[in-house]
Formats: structure tokens, C-alpha cells, sequence
């Protein structure tokens, strides 16, 4: 198996890992500690992570110019990417210390009115746990994007694996002997630090990396600046999306509704999150790709082939979701939260094109064609909040939902297949494969939804998990007949026959 195959595969897996132990996590954090930790732990955390938004892009830029010298064999090239990076990397750094240690002189007076004088203290001393992982983080990342340029993605979705499956038993462990939520906070940090030192050994061990600078270049530090920004205004603008529909609802209906509103939301992000393990996998082999002559055919072949696997799954997943997910919501939640289902179904199917296209990121990030993209989900972005508003004050969450599912299916899926048109993208190519396999999807589909409708769950949960668990083995059955081709079987055959075989033996 090579190391993309593989990387994928460790993607989902992490991804199915986080989401599954997410659903353990959180209401064992709550067991541990009094609503007050908690919520302090919440509200420190998402200022710390607002503050590291720009290392997100930084990592993908530097995924791209270090593979592309990677193509061209040029070691100086490869020396002094990295140490222009780590500059600039230093230099961001230094400025998110600084705008911490402003938001931390501020919170005194931001909240001295809603917080003891107990509970303000521990505020400070966690923000300043999490501001020193973030200053951390973003330098090291130069080693991730490096690890990814290498294509190394067996070990670096391997350690993210393994610290997901840790994290909440090293947690357990301490808090059992101390539930104190600064200690919550040290031990995540320590193993954040821990996978930062993995990195940078291998890196330098394995990779035989160096960091030398042969000539600073104002243009490819303008460049790769110039890069990122188009990247952090696309991260910000997500940011937009996800949060805006909770402050529209907060001020015009109250905080049940942001509540409802809420768990629709977390619900999308878990499926959002199975695009993202293919985009970064095939960014560095996309930017070589780049290099070459007849670079768009290869390009298109990669587009199609990870767009038809995306498909498979995202279509599982959401038809799944639409068929049981009332059940679902009923057996995680309780009463009160059905209008929650309606937002994720509203949410998700806006987002299906994304999902199943999200290959076309790395594509337009490697041709340095993302500038349009940014563009584009700044404008809808904007027009979720306008639109929002409104339908916000008349339809509570579901007119919030139905205004981020328009701009969503605007700018992520009309718009943006049209851009991709222009940039060469076999989009129609692309949109004939799908429609075949779309019809055993439906045919399935339908199925599912009458085995739902003649065997209600009757409010036994094992109920749900067999009809989910049968409907699950009819999709794969189906569409193994009918809509995969012999590449996509081989992707399960040869582990399959891999493994039989040493168990024969």
C-alpha cells in the first residue's frame, strides 16, 4: 500500500476516531469538572484557537513550494524554502504572543463582571497554558508541512491517530486523581508537545532535512504571503458560516434556539470533516504535478478517482443520516431536539458538493489559482449574514440553517464548479461519473427509507443500530454490483487478500 493510499485510509480512520470518542469525551470532561471549569476551559480555549487560524494556511503554502523543489531535486531551493519559512513562521509567531498578551491584559475588565475572582484567575493561568502551546505549535509546523511534502503520510496521520486515541485515556487517568481543569489543560499541552517532538526527530533524523538561507527573497516572501492570505481569508470566512447562525439566533430568538441551532451544526462538522483527510494527502503530489507537461490530464485523472471514493462515502453517510438521523438525535439528546436534525439535513446536503469535491482545493491551491475561491466565500459568507437575519427572526434555526445552506450550495457548489470549468477542471467528466453511481444511491435510498417506515424503532435503540447496520450492508452490496469500478473493489480486496494471507499462513 503507498503512503497516499495509506494516508487516506489514516485520515478516515482518525477522522471516524474523533468523532466516535467526541461523542465520550466531552460529557466525561463534564463528569470530571463543575459547569464553571468547563465553561472556562471553552471560552479560553476558542480565543487560543481563534488565535493560531493563520498557521492553518501557512502549513498548505509551505506544502506546496517545498514539494515543488522537491520535484526539481534542488537541494538549496529545499534549504531555503524552509528557513524563509521558519522566518516567517517566527515572525507570525511572535505577533500572535503579542496579540495574546493584549487579550490577556484585557480580561480582567472583560470579565471581572461575569466571573469570581476564583474562576478569573483560573481563566488567566489557562489562556497562558494555551497561548504557550499555540507560540509552540505554529513554528512546528514547518516540520508537519515538511513530513507532508515527503509524502510520509503514514507516520504523521500515524502519531495524529495514535494521540486521538490516547488524549481522553491520559485524561481519564489524571483526572481521576485530580479533576481540576488546569491539569485537563498542562496534559493536553504535554501531548501536543510530545507529537511536536516526534516531528522534528524525524524530520531531521529520517528526512535528513537543513534549514539554510541562501538568499532572501522579498518575492517569495511577498509570494508565499501573498499565498496564505488568500488561504486565512477562506478560514476565516468558515468561521463566518459556523458561528454566525449562533450570534443571529443568540440575539433574535434566545438561547434554546442557539442550543438546537448548535447541535445541528456539530453534527455537519463531523461530516464536513471526512473531506479533509483527501485534500491534504494529494496537495503535495499535485503541486509536483504541476511541473510537468500534460500536468492537467494526471490533475483530472486525480480529481475524478478521489472524487468518485468521496462520493461513495458522503452519500452513505448523508442519505444514512437523513433516513435515521431523527432516531439518532432522539437516543444521543433527548426530547427538544428535533428541529436540530432539520438544520444538519439542511446543512449537510448544501455541503455534499464540497465534500465530494474537495480534491478541487489542493488543485486550485497548486496552480495558485485560490485567489478566486477566497473571493467567492467572502461574498456568500457575507450574504449568509444578511439573509440570515431575517429568516433568522421569522424561521428561528431553521431560517438561519436555510440561509447558510443557499450561500453554501451558491459559493461552494454553483460558483465554484464554474471557476473550476475555467481552470481546466473536468468537471463534466467529473459529474457523468457521479450520475451513474448516483442511481444505485437513489434506488438504495428508497429502500432504506421504506425499511425505516415498515419497522419503526419503537424507542429501542438496538432497533436502530440493526436497520442502520442492515442498511449499511445493502448500500455496500449495491453498489459493489453496480456502480464501483475494479480500482475502487481493489482498494478493499488487496487488504483484504493481505491480510487472510498471513493469517492462512
Amino acid at each position: 500500500m503507498n503512503q497516499r493510499k495509506a494516508g487516506v485510509i489514516l485520515s478516515y480512520l482518525s477522522m471516524g476516531a474523533n468523532s466516535l470518542i467526541g461523542f465520550v469525551y466531552v460529557p466525561m470532561l463534564i463528569s470530571f469538572l463543575t459547569k464553571s471549569q468547563y465553561g472556562l476551559y471553552e471560552l479560553m480555549g476558542s480565543v487560543a484557537a481563534s488565535l493560531g487560524l493563520l498557521d492553518l494556511a501557512l502549513a498548505s503554502t509551505i506544502t506546496k513550494y517545498y514539494s515543488q523543489a522537491l520535484e526539481r531535486k534542488d537541494k538549496k531551493e529545499q534549504e531555503n524554502v524552509l528557513a524563509v519559512s521558519a522566518i516567517l513562521y517566527g515572525g507570525i509567531g511572535v505577533f500572535v504572543l503579542f496579540l495574546g498578551i493584549v487579550f490577556y491584559l484585557c480580561i480582567d475588565p472583560l470579565y471581572s463582571k461575569s466571573l469570581g475572582p476564583v474562576d478569573l484567575l483560573k481563566a488567566k493561568q489557562i489562556f497562558l497554558i494555551l497561548l504557550f502551546n499555540v507560540f509552540v505549535s505554529i513554528p512546528s509546523h514547518v516540520f508537519t508541512a515538511t513530513i507532508n511534502s515527503h509524502e510520509r503520510f503514514i507516520f504523521v496521520r500515524g502519531v495524529n491517530l495514535l494521540k486521538i486515541l490516547l488524549q481522553p485515556l491520559v485524561v481519564y487517568g489524571v483526572l481521576s486523581v485530580k479533576a481540576d481543569v488546569l491539569l485537563l489543560v498542562i496534559t493536553q499541552v504535554a501531548m501536543n508537545l510530545m507529537v511536536i517532538a516526534m516531528n522534528i526527530y524525524y524530520s531531521f533524523a529520517k528526512l535528513k532535512i537543513s534549514f539554510k538561507l541562501h538568499e532572501w527573497s522579498s518575492r517569495f516572501a511577498g509570494e508565499v504571503l501573498l499565498f496564505s492570505s488568500f488561504i486565512f481569508i477562506h478560514i476565516l470566512m468558515d468561521q463566518v458560516y459556523w458561528r454566525s447562525g449562533a450570534v443571529i439566533l443568540g440575539a433574535v430568538s434566545g438561547t434554546v434556539a442557539v442550543a438546537v441551532y448548535a447541535v445541528g451544526m456539530q453534527i455537519s462538522s463531523f461530516y464536513l470533516s471526512i473531506s479533509s483527510g483527501v485534500s491534504g494527502v494529494f496537495l503535495p503530489k499535485i503541486s509536483s504535478l504541476c511541473l510537468r507537461d500534460n500536468a492537467d490530464t494526471e490533475i483530472n485523472k486525480i480529481f475524478i478517482k478521489t472524487g468518485r471514493l468521496q462520493f461513495v462515502l458522503a452519500s452513505l453517510i448523508l442519505s444514512g443520516f437523513i433516513i435515521f438521523g431523527l432516531d439518532f438525535i432522539y437516543f444521543w439528546l433527548g426530547d427538544g431536539f428535533n428541529i436540530s436534525y432539520y438544520v444538519a439535513v439542511i446543512i449537510m446536503s448544501a455541503y455534499f458538493l464540497d465534500v465530494v469535491q474537495n480534491t478541487g482545493i489542493a488543485i486550485l491551491q497548486a496552480k495558485n489559482k485560490h485567489a478566486a475561491r477566497a473571493y467567492i466565500y467572502t461574498a456568500t459568507a457575507l450574504l449568509n449574514i444578511v439573509i440570515g437575519i431575517p429568516l433568522g427572526k421569522l424561521y428561528g434555526p431553521i431560517g438561519c440553517a436555510i440561509a447558510t445552506g443557499f450561500c453554501l450550495f451558491m459559493g461552494k457548489g454553483l460558483i465554484i464548479n464554474m471557476y473550476y470549468v475555467k481552470q481546466g477542471v473536468a468537471v463534466g467528466a467529473f459529474f457523468k461519473e457521479i450520475g451513474k453511481m448516483s442511481v444505485s444511491v437513489i434506488a438504495v435510498g428508497l429502500a432504506g427509507y421504506w425499511l425505516n417506515a415498515a419497522f419503526p424503532t419503537d424507542g429501542k435503540i438496538v432497533f436502530m443500530i440493526a436497520k442502520i447496520g442492515l442498511y449499511s450492508a445493502l448500500f455496500a452490496l449495491v453498489l459493489w454490483r453496480f456502480a464501483l469500478n475494479d480500482y475502487e473493489k481493489d482498494l478493499f480486496l488487496k487488504p483484504a487478500r493481505s491480510v487472510w494471507g498471513r493469517i492462512s499462513r
